[in-house]
């Protein structure tokens, strides 16, 4: 019976573990609400493709918001660095509009166009 008992618990933790693992990712997710889980028309969805009702995808919404940290964090994630919204903005426009200038550096600095 102490054996069973051992097995239960260890069983246990391995679902806490793995609770944990998935409430890490519910950050992202939350950082993406609002944001349909594909766009119309393509096939391959990724969280990188969600877009609100302007097209914005997280990182144009980071951008305007002013956001280094989100911004890095998307980037460094493998959020391409030069979307177009609905009305042709990169985030690099958004960035540069609001002011934000050490958020353009970076965009630049990541490759993004210029025009």
């Amino acid at each position: 019976e102490d054996e069973d008992e051992d097995e239960d618990e260890e069983d246990e933790e391995e679902e806490e573990e793995s609770d944990s693992e998935l409430s890490e990712s519910d950050d992202e997710d939350e950082d993406l609400e609002g944001y349909p889980k594909s766009v119309p028309g393509r096939r391959r969805s990724n969280k990188w493709n969600r877009r609100n009702e302007r097209g914005e995808t997280p990182l144009h919404r980071a951008c305007i918001e002013g956001d280094l940290k989100r911004v890095r964090l998307y980037l460094d994630q493998g959020h391409p660095v030069n979307p177009r919204d609905y009305c042709g903005w990169t985030p690099l426009h958004e960035a540069a509009n609001h002011g934000h200038l050490e958020i353009a550096r970076l965009l630049l600095a990541r490759g993004a166009a210029r025009d």
